[in-house]
C-alpha cells in the first residue's frame, strides 16, 4: 500500500486491480490532492478509521469486502 499524506486533501482510492490504485494515484496526486490506497473493504475501513480521508474513491466489486458491504458497515469487529 502506497500513501502520500502530506497534502490538505486526502483521497482514498479503494480497489483490487493493482493498475487502477497506480493510474488514480498518479492523476489525483498530479492535481495535488493526497492520496491513500487500500485492496479491498475491509482493509480500506481500517485506513479509513485512522486516515480520516475527505474523500473515499471505491471499485463496486471487490474481494473480502465489497463496497455494498462497506457501505452498510457489515464488517466483522467493525
Amino acid at each position: 500500500m502506497r500513501q502520500t499524506i502530506n497534502h490538505s486533501h486526502v483521497i482514498l482510492v479503494v480497489d483490487d486491480q493493482e493498475a487502477n490504485r497506480e493510474l488514480l494515484h498518479v492523476i489525483l496526486g498530479g492535481m495535488g490532492y493526497g492520496v491513500i490506497e487500500a485492496r479491498d473493504g475491509l482493509e480500506a475501513i481500517k485506513i479509513a478509521k485512522s486516515e480520516c480521508p475527505d474523500l473515499i474513491l471505491m471499485d463496486l466489486s471487490m474481494p473480502v469486502m465489497n463496497k455494498r458491504k462497506v457501505a452498510v458497515g457489515q464488517g466483522e469487529g467493525l
